[in-house]
């Protein structure tokens, strides 16, 4: 089902031409930032602006993240059918063949399994493969 079809339909033939609008807006607010000289930028946008901004993105992604984690998004938000409705746990049949509940310790195990994979590859991995983590730059300028 697609976006458009929430709208109502005086609006509908619309939506396309607004979608549009908005990438072209962004584009060019982007591209305006990233040719701006740095001492500018970093005075429009300060470090701790930034640093929360990017620290309240992370904690809203938490809550996806626990319910990646339990199964899936969708076993972990459906409390419409009859079992969910009595307490009893949700089973997960969306992940193919295999059908378990919600905060079975098979998906919690293979999400903490990709976690250290990737700390692990962090530490001890080639540098192509360290390439896909940011580091901090050693050469921080401050502007004050």
């Amino acid at each position: 089902r697609h976006a458009a079809a929430a709208l109502s339909p005086r609006y509908r033939r619309h939506a396309a031409a607004a979608a549009a609008g908005n990438g072209r807006t962004n584009a060019g607010t982007s591209t305006t930032q990233a040719l701006m000289p740095a001492r500018i930028r970093k005075r429009m946008f300060p470090t701790v602006v930034t640093g929360v901004s990017v620290m309240l993105i992370g904690a809203s992604l938490i809550s996806a993240g626990v319910k990646y984690a339990g199964g899936g998004v969708f076993c972990g938000e459906n409390d419409m059918s009859r079992g969910a409705a009595f307490g009893a746990p949700q089973p997960c049949n969306e992940n193919g063949n295999v059908v378990l509940y919600f905060g079975a310790p098979e998906y919690i195990g293979l999400a903490f399994s990709v976690i250290f994979a990737s700390i692990f590859l962090q530490f001890f991995g080639s540098p192509f493969l360290k390439s896909t983590y940011p580091r901090p730059s050693r050469n921080l300028v401050r502007w004050s």
